[in-house]
């Protein structure tokens, strides 16, 4: 099975946060929300092979809100056909020092890697391969969850 639609609906990338205060309090705050405007390329072939790292431009990328998809009539941002979606997110963190800890809840179909400047930071589980090809096959199918009244899937990620 390709991975024909490969939709990323991030819910929220939360992070805790504490203030400067002598008292420190710690708060959640959303980095990255589903309706933010996304750089994404729809690949029918390899793209370049430092699309993920930090200083890869994208200019050239198409632009749009999430939920980037196609075919399923649950998408804000309809893209052309294609076997992988790949999507940028550039987030500027003050000081990165005051991050305590990160989670992802992802919708998602059919398959995902999440990259944090340059490094692998979560997957989902049928998706093999260190950098999965643009056309590579997932193990089993699944369907994005929130459209239909499920959860989305939660990672714990380590901030670097």
């Amino acid at each position: 099975m390709s991975l024909k639609r490969m939709k990323y609906t991030l819910t929220s990338l939360l992070l805790i946060l504490f203030s400067a205060l002598t008292i420190a309090q710690a708060h959640w705050e959303s980095m990255v929300l589903e309706s933010d405007t996304w750089k994404y390329l729809a690949a029918t072939s390899e793209p370049p092979t430092n699309w993920y790292q930090p200083g890869f431009n994208d200019a050239a990328w198409k632009s749009g809100q999430g939920g980037l998809g196609y075919g399923d009539n649950d998408d804000v941002t309809i893209v052309t056909a294609c076997n992988s979606l790949y999507i940028r997110k550039q987030i500027v963190l003050p000081d990165v020092n005051i991050v305590e800890d990160l989670l992802l809840d992802i919708d998602y179909d059919d398959a995902f890697v999440l990259y944090i400047n340059g490094v692998e930071c979560a997957r989902s589980s049928n998706i093999t391969g260190t950098l999965p090809a643009y056309n590579a096959t997932i193990t089993t199918d699944r369907e994005a969850q929130m459209y239909s009244g499920g959860n989305p899937e939660r990672y714990q990620l380590k901030p670097s």
